[in-house]
């Protein structure tokens, strides 16, 4: 058996963390579609066939998304699998971003151990 193919199969499993403005939410989904599960402040909706997913698993609550992080790494060794994390930065905080001399330090130390990827969209108007 070829473990390089079945790590890189494991792997396409989606945590994303969306952070806006003033919304966020994180989104878990495995690839099959097995189920999927969105959080944001103190809510989740699971979405999947199976009952176990919507009923049995114990999905942590989030109240911030600095929580976001850990509870992904909390919720791979429960559902059995890894999850590539990534960040999408969004809406007024990419313009803070982007201002001069903005400190992304906190932000990349926040990121760094817990994200394999992140982003920043902004707008463009037509």
């Amino acid at each position: 058996m070829d473990h390089s193919s079945k790590s890189t199969k494991k792997r396409r499993h989606l945590a994303t963390l969306s952070l806006q403005s003033f919304r966020w939410h994180l989104r878990i989904e495995r690839r099959d579609e097995l189920y999927q599960a969105t959080f944001r402040a103190n809510d989740v909706d699971v979405q999947s066939q199976q009952l176990k997913f919507r009923k049995l698993i114990r999905w942590p609550k989030l109240t911030e998304p600095e929580a976001a992080p850990e509870a992904v790494l909390k919720l791979e060794p429960l559902l059995g699998i890894s999850f590539l994390k990534h960040v999408n930065v969004q809406g007024g905080l990419v313009d803070q971003m982007l201002a001069p001399g903005f400190d992304d330090s906190a932000l990349l130390n926040w990121l760094g151990p817990s994200a394999d990827s992140w982003s920043c969209f902004k707008h463009r108007p037509s």
